[in-house]
C-alpha cells in the first residue's frame, strides 16, 4: 500500500509536470518546451527504472506499530494529492520560466527545449527520492537501503546524457549540448522544488502532530 502510493506520487508528479509545461507555453503564446519525442523519452528512459525500484523498496521502520488502515481508505490521501500538485505546478512553472529566459537571451529553440526537457528529466530523477518518504526528511531518510532505486536513478541519468551529448539521439531528439550555465540553472530549479516538497512534508508531519 506504502509502495503504491510512493509510485502514484511519483508518476502522477511528473506526468502533470509536463502537461503544466505544455499548457504554460500556449497560454503565454510561447512555442512548446518539449517535443513529443522528449516527453517519450522521459516518460520511458527516465521514468521507467525508478518508479518500478520503488515497488520494491523496503518497508519503513516501525511500519507494524501503525495504525490499522481503514478498508475505505483512499490510496490518494490529502497529502499525497498536495504534493502532486506542489510538484507539478512547481516544475511545470519554473521549467516554463528558465525556457522562456533562454530564449530571451537569444538561444536557439532546440537548446532551449533542450534545456525544458533536461531538468524536466533532472527533477523527475532527484525528486524520487524525496517521493520515496513522506515521514522522513530526504537528508535522513535511509535512501540507500534500496541499491535497485539508487541504479534506476544513475541509469536515468546516463540515458539523459547519451540524449544531450550523443549525435545520434541529439539527431532523433532534436537535442543540443547544454553548458554550465544551462546545467547551474537546471541545479537551482532541482533544489529549490525538492525543497518545497521537504517543507511540505515537514508542514504535513507537524499537524499531524498537533492533532493526536
Amino acid at each position: 500500500f506504502a509502495n503504491l502510493r510512493k509510485v502514484l506520487l511519483y508518476l502522477l508528479s511528473d506526468a502533470f509536470s509536463e502537461i503544466t509545461l505544455v499548457l504554460g507555453s500556449l497560454f503565454v503564446g510561447l512555442p512548446l518546451p518539449v517535443t513529443a519525442s522528449q516527453i517519450l523519452w522521459i516518460n520511458l528512459a527516465n521514468d521507467g527504472l525508478p518508479s518500478l525500484a520503488l515497488t520494491v523498496d523496503p518497508k519503513d521502520e516501525g511500519l507494524l506499530k501503525q495504525k490499522p488502515k481503514k478498508m475505505d481508505e483512499s490510496i490518494m490521501d490529502t497529502e499525497i494529492k498536495t504534493l502532486i500538485a506542489l510538484i507539478s505546478g512547481s516544475a511545470g512553472i519554473l521549467v516554463l520560466l528558465g525556457f522562456a529566459w533562454i530564449l530571451r537571451q537569444g538561444a536557439s529553440i532546440e537548446l532551449a527545449r533542450t534545456f525544458a526537457f533536461t531538468t524536466l528529466s533532472v527533477t523527475t530523477l532527484l525528486y524520487v527520492f524525496s517521493s520515496r518518504s513522506l515521514k522522513t526528511p530526504i537528508w535522513r531518510d535511509k535512501w540507500w537501503v534500496n541499491p535497485w532505486l539508487i541504479l534506476a536513478v544513475l541509469a536515468g541519468f546516463g540515458m539523459q546524457l547519451l540524449a544531450v551529448y550523443h549525435p545520434i539521439f541529439q539527431r532523433l531528439l532534436e537535442t543540443q549540448p547544454l553548458g554550465w550555465s544551462e546545467w547551474r540553472i537546471i541545479l537551482i530549479i532541482v533544489v529549490v522544488i525538492i525543497g518545497l516538497i521537504e517543507i511540505t512534508k515537514e508542514l504535513f508531519l507537524h499537524q499531524k502532530k498537533v492533532i493526536r
